[in-house]
């Protein structure tokens, strides 16, 4: 299973790869753009188009004859009724469709996260690493490992490990010396685990988190692997910084305007793609 789902999201990874040669934020756009098209395509495989159509239609002629009925109270509570019945039947309609793709959604989530919602590393900052023990875990105790590869000597940890029994948490602070990518080795009781570091400033991603089982799906990402089913240690998390929104001039969290210009691309492409929404 985690081979499985480490394979999904590098699909997924090399998916989105295909835009990270367009300059920023237009690669953003491009990739709202795509994910407007795909909500379309899966729509239109899931759903019943005269049904959406239909329901459509009747919750338009529900609103007219509001308005021309203004004067007769009972005309107008009777349209608001059929209204609201049939906005439930277009919903109902287009529901499967939504439901299905929101998993891919979601996948496309956690990994554009990586490439707009964290930013690298800054060197000679404290870093926070966080590693969430195995329940069925025997052993609390963390001690730092300072053999790392000759490559990865630009990380240094700057405090002891501190462990905190009732979170099955181990916390180490670390720094980054150098810019680049770098692994950090941690000996948890008798395992030895890594974690790539990311500190390079032109990075397309970084990797925030290390995990195991169906989480790798969305947790890893590039070339790392995911934990061992075996591992003491069910994922390994660096606090990463969050880098200033500002989308197309406006200030807002990237994922607002994925969502925002992926509507309005799937708006616009309706009529196109013959698709009814």
């Amino acid at each position: 299973m985690d081979w499985f789902a480490h394979a999904i999201g590098r699909a997924v990874d090399l998916i989105l790869s295909l835009f990270d040669g367009i300059p920023t934020p237009w690669n953003l756009v491009v990739v709202s753009i795509a994910t407007g098209a795909l909500i379309l395509w899966i729509i239109g495989l899931t759903t019943r188009p005269a049904r959406v159509t239909s329901a459509r239609s009747q919750m338009a002629s529900a609103i007219y004859e509001i308005r021309l009925f203004l004067d007769s109270p009972r005309r107008v509570i009777a349209a608001q009724g059929r209204f609201l019945a049939w906005s439930s039947v277009y919903i109902g309609a287009l529901l499967p469709g939504l439901l299905v793709a929101s998993i891919p959604l979601a996948l496309f989530y956690t990994h554009l996260d990586r490439r707009y919602g964290v930013a690298p590393i800054s060197t000679g900052q404290p870093v926070l690493v966080r590693v969430d023990l195995d329940r069925d875990a025997e052993s609390f105790s963390a001690n730092v490992d300072d053999a790392h590869h000759a490559h990865t000597a630009a990380v240094r940890v700057v405090a002891p490990p501190l462990t905190v029994e009732d979170e099955r948490r181990v916390y180490v602070r670390i720094e980054v010396t150098e810019p680049g990518i770098h692994e950090l080795t941690l000996q948890i009781g008798a395992e030895r685990i890594s974690k790539l570091i990311s500190a390079d400033s032109d990075a397309l991603a970084v990797l925030p988190e290390r995990s195991r089982g169906i989480e790798a799906m969305w947790a890893n990402g590039g070339d790392e692997p995911p934990l061992s089913t075996t591992s003491t240690a069910e994922r390994i998390v660096v606090a990463h910084p969050v880098p200033a929104q500002n989308w197309l001039g406006v200030s807002m969290p990237w994922w607002l305007a994925w969502l925002i210009i992926a509507t309005v691309a799937a708006l616009l492409l309706r009529g196109p793609m013959r698709v009814s929404i």
